[in-house]
């Protein structure tokens, strides 16, 4: 009996340790194909990005970019928009405004994409319009985007600076840093 005990014990033991490597290695096959997974959709990402991003994938992040512009603006200045003048502006740069087609509407504001010599006729008319000279650089990593930004008869108000930074988890832009250079706006 005593045998039979002990037998009994080590089949116990021998057979714990088995299930116990099992689930060891299956969570480290699970990491490695996580991590494979992850690798994979970056480099994929990364390798259709090499050139130029693509319209659609510009379109999504300048879009995304003027949402939190508004939103920043109203959280730092009070600040709401019924229409905001974009300047599309090119002097051969590669942060000249890219050549794509904005939605009409971001975040409840009007969005007007216009030649600066527009720009600066609407501001004669309209002295409360802004206008916004906007300057962006986009690469698979990151995306970093500077609102100069107009009133009151062409004179510069402020400078919204963003930037964002792929996260290969979420598939998308998130912001990472925001600041504000004032330099004549004064909140009423």
């Amino acid at each position: 009996m005593k045998n039979f005990s002990s037998a009994f014990n080590m089949i116990c033991f021998i057979v714990s340790l088995i299930f116990l490597g099992c689930s060891s290695n299956s969570t480290s096959i699970s990491t490695s194909i996580q991590t494979d997974t992850l690798e994979s959709a970056k480099q994929k990402r990364t390798n259709s990005h090499d050139s130029a991003p693509q319209k659609g994938e510009l379109t999504k992040i300048y879009s995304q970019a003027i949402g939190d512009y508004i939103k920043l603006v109203n959280e730092k200045y009070k600040l709401t928009f019924d229409t905001l003048y974009f300047g599309k502006h090119h002097n051969g740069q590669s942060s000249d405004f890219p050549d794509i087609t904005l939605p009409s509407t971001i975040e409840n504001t009007q969005i007007k994409i216009v030649s600066p010599e527009q720009g600066e006729k609407i501001q004669e008319k309209r002295k409360t319009s802004f206008y916004v000279n906007l300057f962006g650089t986009v690469d698979s990593e990151r995306a970093d985007f500077i609102f100069v930004t107009f009133s009151k008869g062409f004179a510069h108000q402020f400078d919204c600076f963003i930037t964002y930074k792929f996260n290969d988890i979420e598939n998308k832009f998130v912001p990472e840093t925001t600041r504000f250079e004032n330099y004549l706006y004064k909140a009423n």
